[in-house]
Parts: C-alpha cells; sequence; structure tokens
C-alpha cells in the first residue's frame, strides 16, 4: 500500500519528478527537500494544456465537491491559461 510510507520517502523512492499536495506545510517541507509540488488546481492546469480535460468545466466540477478554494485562484488560472500562447 503506497500510504504506509511517508510521502517524501516514497517520492524519494520511485524517483517523483512532481508532487501532488494541498496541504501548506507539507508542501513547504517537501520544496526545502528540493521536490517540486503542484496542488490540485495546478495539476487540473497541467492536464488542460495537455488536452485531458477542459479546466472550466473541472474547475465548475470541482466547486460541488468539498474541495477548499478562493474564486480569485480560479480566476486568475482561468485567465492565464486562455491568454494567448497557452
Amino acid at each position: 500500500m503506497l500510504a504506509s510510507k511517508p510521502p517524501s520517502g516514497l517520492a524519494i523512492e520511485v524517483h517523483a519528478d512532481l508532487l501532488l499536495i494541498d496541504d501548506r506545510a507539507a508542501t513547504k517541507a517537501a520544496r526545502a527537500i528540493g521536490f517540486r509540488t503542484t496542488g490540485t488546481l495546478g495539476l487540473l492546469v497541467l492536464a488542460a494544456q495537455q488536452g485531458l480535460v477542459d479546466l472550466n468545466e473541472a474547475f465548475t466540477r470541482l466547486k460541488t465537491t468539498s474541495f477548499r478554494f478562493r474564486q480569485e485562484m480560479f480566476d486568475v488560472l482561468l485567465a492565464q491559461y486562455r491568454s494567448p500562447g497557452n
């Protein structure tokens, strides 16, 4: 089971390129030991850039869950994603 190891230990073991972490303290700790991190919103942006999801639809669906968010963050990410060159 993957959860039997601390995330950083597992990430080291599998040579992870990127960690998906939404917890601020865990993100800070992971970055302090050299890991690149992203959260749920960042993962959705990456998926949209690859054409795997519609970002606006993904954000709309995420809002119907217990995910905690600031609307301003959704707005900024959608604006950046829609800007020329993306």
